[in-house]
């Protein structure tokens, strides 16, 4: 499957549908069409079926270079998908194998202002578990639109009711925390481990890390909260609705 989480403001919208129930999440005609123009395999691996798209715009020619890559991945019996992938300039840590898929966000807050440092997602083969909220509207509804902005929204802790970054507005925040880092303690594809860290809550004299532990049967998150006081911590995981949940499925690997 190709569809793709929501992080952050989601600004998706399709123009001109090819088929009746495109789901507007569902990247594959692109991908499958930047497959065939740029002779991208990895693009294809990731692809069931060329899209209508890109057989209209490619021709014969496009279609039998899709259906000799795919060939050749099939009898290749390429199968393990294993692996944790690092995108430093996206600022996303990719967590996969054959039961979980789970997509680490460990960029900076940026324009729009979403507090979602150290905020994950979590699939597995037919099923979104955890998710983002995303974005609903900008302008019309102001409090609902900082609501789905906050911490709570984002799967990340909260110390003291204090935002990961305070807000400015509808868009913006206060003042940019740091980058968060990363390492990776664990690189074995079957029991794969990393810690990150974010400097939000430094002022208050709070540290904090978050761990995730994937290996082939679970995800273990374990928050690490060190200060020298006593202060409020709170946390709320998003899970989708039964029906949104049958209409979710695992995002393809990058």
């Amino acid at each position: 499957s190709d569809i793709a989480p929501q992080f952050g403001d989601s600004d998706d919208g399709i123009i001109l549908r090819t088929t009746n129930d495109q789901n507007i999440y569902d990247h594959s005609d692109t991908l499958a069409l930047a497959g065939v123009i740029f002779k991208r395999e990895d693009f294809i691996l990731n692809c069931k079926k060329i899209s209508l798209s890109a057989m209209i715009i490619t021709g014969t020619e496009g279609y039998e270079f899709f259906r000799s890559v795919k060939k050749k991945i099939t009898n290749s019996n390429t199968t393990n998908k294993n692996s944790i992938k690092v995108y430093k300039n996206g600022g996303f840590i990719i967590l996969q194998n054959e039961n979980y898929k789970v997509i680490i966000d460990l960029e900076v807050i940026g324009l729009h202002g979403n507090n979602d440092s150290l905020s994950f997602a979590l699939y597995t083969k037919n099923d979104a578990i955890i998710v983002d909220t995303g974005t609903y509207r900008y302008t019309s509804e102001p409090t609902l639109r900082n609501a789905l902005r906050s911490s709570l929204s984002h799967n990340a802790i909260t110390v003291d009711n204090k935002e990961i970054a305070e807000f400015d507005g509808l868009w913006r925040v206060k003042k940019e925390i740091k980058k968060p880092i990363f390492k990776i303690l664990n690189d074995d594809v079957n029991n794969m481990e990393v810690e990150a860290e974010h400097f939000a809550y430094n002022n208050l004299g709070v540290k904090y890390k978050r761990s995730f532990c994937l290996s082939k049967n679970s995800l273990v998150v374990i928050d690490k909260v060190y200060t020298k006081e006593k202060h409020k911590v709170c946390l709320l995981y998003i899970s989708p609705s039964p029906r949104d949940r049958t209409r979710s499925r695992m995002p393809s690997s990058a």
